[in-house]
């Protein structure tokens, strides 16, 4: 139970505690035997309303408990991601016919779709691109800087991301450039639905002009509200 409960039930018990005592001496004066008759009756509608009222803010405490939604674990307890994916694989495309396979939705996990108009394309089960892969590097949908990187000694979990992310540092960038793309080299991103997430690149392949073609993650996305 929440002090906010506890604290209601107090008043309810100690409010019914006060009522009781009243009636008793009202009761105890002479000439009110009509109502010493009524006492029993009178003493448990107190009790009764009491009772009533400490359930009703145990009930509401326990319907605010229930609000949907993902609250912030405790202090110390890390926050679990709701995505975990390995060996998710980019590829470079300049067809209809392939314009799933080098775009990905961190909220979903899957191929999502970039900024135009009506969508064409293969059916997917993603949303709005949180990474496009092209022959200079990859880039989110809507062009926004939501991509920093993070050195290799650093923790990269929920915390560094988000706080990474949240400060909106210079080095905050729209795109990463093929040069700069890494077996191993990590970067948070910030969701267009302002979810956090992690991503680590397993391995990357360029053409004979050393333009990216295709690009192997591993990502973590967890929720922030």
């Amino acid at each position: 139970m929440s002090f906010a409960s506890a604290f209601g039930l107090t008043v309810l018990v100690v409010a019914a505690a006060l009522l009781l005592s009243i009636i008793a001496g009202w009761i105890s004066k002479p000439g009110w035997l009509p109502t010493r008759a009524l006492a029993p009756i009178i003493v448990g509608l107190v009790l009764v309303s009491a009772l009533f009222g400490a359930l009703q803010i145990i009930k509401q405490q326990s319907s605010a408990d229930k609000v949907p939604g993902h609250p912030s674990p405790p202090e110390g307890v890390a926050r679990e991601p709701f995505i975990d994916k390995k060996g998710y694989v980019l590829r470079r495309s300049s067809s209809i016919a392939t314009n799933d396979q080098d775009k990905v939705d961190l909220d979903t996990g899957c191929p999502g779709w970039g900024g135009m108009h009506p969508h064409l394309g293969p059916s997917r089960c993603g949303e709005t691109a949180d990474l496009i892969l092209d022959q200079e590097g990859i880039h989110p949908a809507d062009d926004r800087p939501r991509f920093i990187e993070i050195g290799h000694d650093s923790p990269g979990g929920y915390a560094e991301c988000r706080s990474a992310l949240a400060a909106k540092p210079s080095r905050s960038v729209s795109q990463l450039e093929a040069t700069t793309l890494r077996s191993g080299e990590r970067f948070c991103v910030q969701t267009d639905l302002d979810h956090t997430a992690l991503v680590t690149v397993d391995d990357v392949s360029t053409d004979a002009f050393h333009q990216l073609e295709q690009l192997t993650i591993d990502f973590f996305v967890w929720r922030d509200n």
